[in-house]
């Protein structure tokens, strides 16, 4: 019998055993290891992410009011985003951030990693057997935060041997899943 991953069908076959080769590897070395997964997620300010058509519609162009024709409305929306690591102890302090694209490293190491990852280390994985895994965001393996890691011994997945895109294997996305259909819920 061969066993199929639940892929999606937008991944060349050369992906696949690449993604499938390092969760292997992962699978057999970590078999025994606690894992701390670190993610972000922007949630909008309105409730546009749901149903994607928050906004008004008229027939006749002509009929609708002035006040909603000539609506002054940002190229983009305004956001919030949320950092947090899990582990099956417990939930790092969260991080909130107002608006910016996306996170860089200097807010990364600082806000998310000095100041939130490493006293949730030391207050639940004091024994050394976690394995931090970030997800593949740039701003999590720039050189500067790599250094960091190294210099104080954290133990982290390597960007090598990091599987990429595979929400399946991460419960954080279950999580932020979960926290999106709450926070979205009766419209914000």
């Amino acid at each position: 019998m061969v066993f199929q991953f639940p892929f999606p069908l937008v991944y060349k076959q050369d992906q696949i055993q690449e993604i499938m080769g390092q969760c292997r590897y992962m699978a057999r070395k970590y078999a025994k290891t606690n894992f701390i997964l670190d993610d972000e997620k922007y949630f909008t300010l309105s409730n546009s992410n749901i149903n994607g058509n928050n906004t008004y519609y008229a027939s006749n162009a002509n009929e609708a009011p002035d006040h909603v024709k000539y609506t002054f409305k940002s190229k983009y929306e305004s956001k919030i985003l949320l950092w947090m690591a899990i582990s099956e102890y417990g939930v790092t302090r969260a991080f909130f951030m107002k608006n910016g694209l996306a996170i860089n490293q200097e807010v990364y190491l600082k806000q998310c990693i000095k100041r939130r990852l490493m006293p949730f280390i030391a207050k639940y994985h004091f024994n050394d057997n976690y394995l931090f895994w970030p997800d593949k965001a740039s701003a999590h393996y720039a050189k500067r935060v790599v250094a960091f890691y190294d210099a104080n011994k954290l133990n982290y997945v390597l960007k090598k041997r990091n599987p990429t895109n595979v929400s399946q294997c991460r419960p954080i996305e279950d999580f932020w899943g979960t926290l999106s259909s709450l926070v979205y819920a009766k419209g914000w």
